[in-house]
């Protein structure tokens, strides 16, 4: 009977470790690609622009505005404002958001109502909107430039991802909005316009995404219209399988 050489072991022991550390490191590579990133879901409760996401990867949501048709140059809201500032200067209780300007009604904004449903006529600072339950809305520049309110998602993965959503004006008196999906200069929904309170979806799109590049969720305003009435409430969800 022949016997097994010590080296031969050695070396055949040593191989099933690496085989077994790399199918380790395979497995934990696809659950790092793996989540899913929703825009309500992650709004920022606090005053981080870019904001980082559920996973604890930094700088995932930007809040920003640009010029209509200056795809991929965007400059970060400056001024955060939340619950007490909220309630009061518009008498609203649990909103967060982001605006333009120093005022609390400026434009362009993004914000997010972390509360229940307020009816139209309880907010004063937008009294013809009404605003459903933890939903994120978007507003353009009113009157003024043309300048688009636009949420940016970084890709923190490398790979394919899924994209879907909805645009939902909800101001009695909208004057119109345009909007878009964007991977900075490919555009992958849209461009559209809506001027009544009818919702919009979009997706499920699949789109390969490389680690750091960006996602884009534009509002704007049509050039006809003034843009004063202009509240959206908008979906975004992103999805790795």
């Amino acid at each position: 009977m022949s016997k097994s050489v010590p080296w031969r072991r050695s070396w055949r022991a040593g191989l099933a470790a690496l085989c077994g550390a790399l199918a380790l490191t395979a497995v934990a590579q696809a659950k790092s690609q793996a989540g899913t990133w929703n825009l309500a879901n992650e709004f920022t409760l606090t005053k981080q622009n870019p904001a980082p996401d559920k996973y604890g990867h930094k700088a995932v949501w930007f809040y920003t505005y640009g010029e209509a048709g200056q795809l991929g140059k965007y400059k970060k809201l400056k001024y955060s404002f939340g619950p007490a500032e909220q309630k009061a200067a518009c008498g609203v209780s649990d909103y967060y958001g982001w605006n333009k300007t120093d005022a609390v009604n400026g434009t362009p904004a993004i914000w997010y109502n972390a509360g229940p449903l307020v009816e139209e006529g309880h907010n004063s600072c937008a009294p013809f909107t009404t605003s459903p339950a933890q939903t994120v809305f978007m507003h353009p520049e009113a009157f003024g430039k043309d300048l688009d309110a636009v949420v940016g998602w970084r890709s923190p993965i490398k790979g394919a991802v899924t994209v879907s959503g909805s645009i939902q004006p909800v101001d009695r008196f909208v004057t119109g909005i345009a909007w878009q999906l964007d991977q900075g200069s490919t555009i992958l929904a849209g461009p559209g316009e809506v001027f009544e309170d009818a919702t919009t979806s979009f997706g499920p799109l699949e789109v390969p995404v490389a680690k750091g590049q960006y996602l884009y969720l534009e509002v704007g305003r049509p050039p006809t219209v003034s843009g004063a009435y202009d509240s959206t409430a908008v979906t975004l969800t992103i999805t790795s399988p």
